[in-house]
């Protein structure tokens, strides 16, 4: 009996590093069912809540949730929650990949609400 007890608690020891050395699963990275959408289409025409996908950079921190994003060419303020956050630090030279809604509110600029954001 007393050699069962140790082997549960050597397993039980065990068990919490089991699971955190577990892999992390992939993410698909290719095109999305929306496409590829650039700044330029989107500022030029931009559709209240329609997905989108693009590529650049968060270049400057506004206010609490408030950033502008950049893909290089073309710049437009997004709202990125806190919990969106990659769990990396990066910063206005890190390429970033953002996933989110385009909002029109015809009292404020065109932004984009980021769903998720990840590190290229």
């Amino acid at each position: 009996m007393q050699m069962l007890k140790s082997h549960l608690l050597a397993f039980s020891a065990l068990l919490p590093v089991a699971a955190l050395s577990m892999p992390v699963h992939a993410e698909y990275t290719g095109p999305t069912a929306e496409g590829d959408h650039t700044l330029a289409q989107i500022l030029a025409n931009p559709v209240d809540d329609q997905p989108v996908t693009l590529s650049g950079y968060l270049v400057k921190k506004l206010s609490y949730e408030t950033y502008v994003f950049s893909d290089g060419t073309d710049e437009i303020q997004v709202e990125l929650e806190q919990e969106d956050f990659p769990p990396q630090p990066f910063d206005e030279n890190t390429q970033i990949l953002i996933m989110g809604e385009v909002e029109v509110d015809h009292d404020k600029p065109v932004q984009i609400e980021i769903e998720r954001l990840t590190i290229k």
